[in-house]
C-alpha cells in the first residue's frame, strides 16, 4: 500500500509555502500509530501540522471509550482484524484498563467494530478470519448480530468506510457491517468521515496550529460520500480525486466536469468544488 501518486510532493510543497495540512483518516487505530506508519506509504509526517497532524476515526473512538466507561459498561465484543498488530490495533486498548474483551454475546455490554475478520477478537472464542473484506459475505456475523440486537447491545463503528480500494480491487469494511446492524434494528454510533465529529476535530487541530476561522479549508479525498459529502456538510471545500480512487471505474480516465456532475447526481452526493483527474 502506498500514497496516491503526487500526494507526498503536494504535502511537501504546501508545507514549504507555509500551508497547514492534516490527515483525516477512517483508520481504526490510534492517531500516533497512523503517524508512525506514514513513512511506510511514502508520506513525510514532518510536512503535517502540529505534533501529530493526524485525525483517525480510531482515535475518536478511543477517546469516547475513555470518557464513557460508566455509560457503556466494560465488556467489549471486539470485531477486528486477525493480524491486529500488523493492522495497527495492537496498542488500541492501552489506557483503557477498565475494559475487558468478551468471549460471547451474552457476556458483552457493546460491540466495537475495528475490522471485519475476527469476531470475539482477542479471546479464546476468536473466530477464524471471515472472508467479508473480499466478498462481503455477512453469514458469519448474522447470528452474532441477531442475538446482540435482541440483548440491546449498541455497536460502535471505528471505521465507517463501506468500500475501500485494495491492491486487488474494492474491499468491504466495517461501515458495511454497521449499516447491516442498523438495518436489523440495532443502534450504531459512528466515528470518522463523513460524520461531523471528525471534521470538527480537524478544525480544532488546525486552529491549535494557528489557522484562523476565516481561513479556507479544503478536504481532499476519493469518496463522494465520506469525503465530498462529509466536507460539504461541515462547511469545507472539497477536492475529489478520480484516479485511482474509489469511483475510478465509474468515470473515464480524463472525465469532464459534466461527467463528474452526473456521477454525483447518480450517487446522491453534492458536487465537489474541484476534481482531480489523477
Amino acid at each position: 500500500r502506498s500514497a496516491y501518486p503526487g500526494a507526498a510532493d503536494a504535502l511537501a510543497r504546501l508545507s514549504a509555502a507555509g500551508g497547514k495540512a492534516l490527515i483525516l483518516s477512517n483508520y481504526a487505530g490510534r492517531a500516533g500509530t497512523q503517524r508512525a506508519r506514514l513513512l511506510q506509504i511514502g508520506l513525510d509526517p514532518d510536512n503535517l501540522a502540529g505534533p501529530v497532524g493526524v485525525v483517525t476515526s480510531g482515535e475518536l473512538a478511543h477517546r469516547y471509550l475513555s470518557a464513557n466507561r460508566r455509560q457503556l459498561g466494560g465488556r467489549v465484543l471486539w470485531i477486528a482484524w486477525a493480524d491486529r498488530r500488523g493492522r495497527g490495533l495492537g496498542d488500541f486498548f492501552e489506557g483503557l484498563d477498565d475494559y475487558t474483551l468478551a468471549a460471547s454475546v451474552e457476556s458483552a455490554d457493546f460491540i466495537l467494530v475495528s475490522g471485519v475478520e475476527s469476531i470475539f477478537a482477542g479471546t479464546s472464542a476468536e473466530s477464524s478470519p471471515t472472508s467479508f473484506e473480499r466478498d462481503g459475505d455477512f453469514s458469519a456475523f448474522a447470528p452474532v448480530f441477531q442475538r446482540a440486537i435482541e440483548r440491546g447491545l449498541p455497536l460502535l463503528c471505528a471505521n465507517p468506510d463501506i468500500r475501500v480500494m485494495r491492491p486487488w480491487g474494492k474491499g468491504y469494511l466495517g461501515g458495511g457491517l454497521a449499516e447491516k446492524y442498523e438495518s436489523m434494528g440495532g443502534k450504531v454510533l459512528y466515528f470518522g468521515k463523513p460524520h461531523a465529529l471528525a471534521f470538527e476535530e480537524a478544525r480544532r487541530m488546525l486552529a491549535e496550529v494557528g489557522a484562523s476561522t476565516g481561513d479556507k479549508i479544503c478536504h481532499v479525498g476519493d469518496s463522494l460520500h465520506h469525503d465530498v459529502e462529509g466536507a460539504v456538510d461541515a462547511g469545507l471545500d472539497a477536492a475529489f480525486v478520480v484516479q485511482p480512487g474509489l469511483h475510478a471505474a465509474e468515470l473515464p480516465d480524463a472525465p469532464t466536469s459534466e461527467e463528474v456532475a452526473l456521477l454525483c447526481e447518480r450517487e446522491g452526493a453534492p458536487r465537489p468544488n474541484v476534481y482531480i483527474p489523477r
